[in-house]
């Protein structure tokens, strides 16, 4: 192994993990809120972005997880998507620069009651919080704790946690559109356009509840996935193989990466960056044959077993 790295140091120590498209904030102040009364314990913030996290990984879909105490507009304006689970305590800053970020013409989803109550523990006098009420043309009117609410989002079903938070629209601010429903035909998820973007406000715990119980492929992912328009690998196979991507000026690695027991029967398509010059599997040392614009991958991937490719512009 250190004899392969040592042969392939140039473009190691060149390349980069591709640029995620999917930013998870991490809010480091969420724990901070006070009381057994007011949410849980103070796991709940990682399990919520694990949760999300999961979402992703599933798919081959690359996640950053940006703290909300360093956010600014300008940084999360490479990202399509922007998930801000458990946000029930934000700063003025972090509020404006969410905001910014979707004015600007990104996709944000936020879990319930954002902005509840800002650094200080002081509650806000309307939810959504920060005047986010604005952007997302929705108020809370009711909350229920409920360990489990379901979401029924079109043909997709998943569970939330905690809570089961209710809204009506806000007057003069146009229809929201509903995008979710709970079991008794009330909002659950509510989708609005504000300025070049758009915002989604859905009331309970989705990324916690994946974390506690996780469901397979959850169906959230696939319908964030759609309404943000995030690329997805095209990737497919018997049973998971996780794909990772560096990527440099001269070149590029492919990493798939076999966790189960059994082998899997693998099909990759990957649009390069250009045409290469060539391509060889740095575990067994296999060459390829030159693939032009598109890496083109199908082979049977032994249980436990990694490859690399290494492309060369």
């Amino acid at each position: 192994t250190a004899a392969i790295v040592h042969a392939n140091a140039d473009l190691l120590l060149a390349a980069r993990p591709e640029p995620a498209q999917v930013a998870v904030i991490f809010n480091p102040l969420v724990p901070l809120l006070g009381g057994e009364q007011a949410y849980g314990d103070r796991r709940n913030v990682h399990r919520a972005v694990a949760g999300y996290h999961r979402m992703f990984f599933e798919r081959n879909v690359a996640v950053e997880f940006p703290s909300a105490r360093e956010i600014t507009a300008e940084g999360l304006r490479r990202f399509k998507l922007v998930i801000l689970p458990t946000p029930l305590l934000l700063t003025e800053q972090m509020a404006a620069a969410l905001e910014q970020y979707v004015r600007d013409g990104g996709r944000l989803l936020t879990e319930a009651r954002p902005g509840w109550q800002d650094e200080r523990g002081h509650a806000q006098p309307v939810l959504p919080g920060f005047g986010w009420h604005r952007m997302l043309g929705v108020r809370e009117t009711e909350l229920r704790p409920e360990k489990q609410p379901r979401i029924h989002w079109g043909n997709r079903t998943f569970t939330g946690a905690v809570f089961a938070e209710r809204f009506a629209p806000v007057e003069g601010m146009g229809e929201p559109r509903v995008l979710a429903r709970y079991d008794d035909g009330s909002a659950a998820a509510v989708e609005r356009a504000h300025g070049r973007g758009a915002a989604i406000v859905l009331g309970t715990f989705a990324g916690e509840a994946n974390q506690l119980e996780p469901q397979p492929m959850h169906p959230l992912a696939d319908a964030l996935i759609e309404w943000a328009g995030v690329t997805r690998p095209a990737i497919s196979g018997s049973s998971f193989v996780e794909l990772r991507r560096l990527v440099a000026g001269e070149g590029e690695l492919l990493l798939l990466f076999n966790h189960g027991k059994g082998e899997a029967t693998v099909a990759l398509r990957q649009p390069l960056a250009r045409a290469a010059r060539s391509v060889r599997e740095l575990i067994t040392g296999a060459t390829l044959a030159t693939p032009g614009l598109t890496f083109t991958y199908e082979a049977v991937l032994p249980g436990e077993s990694v490859r690399v490719y290494r492309v060369d512009y």
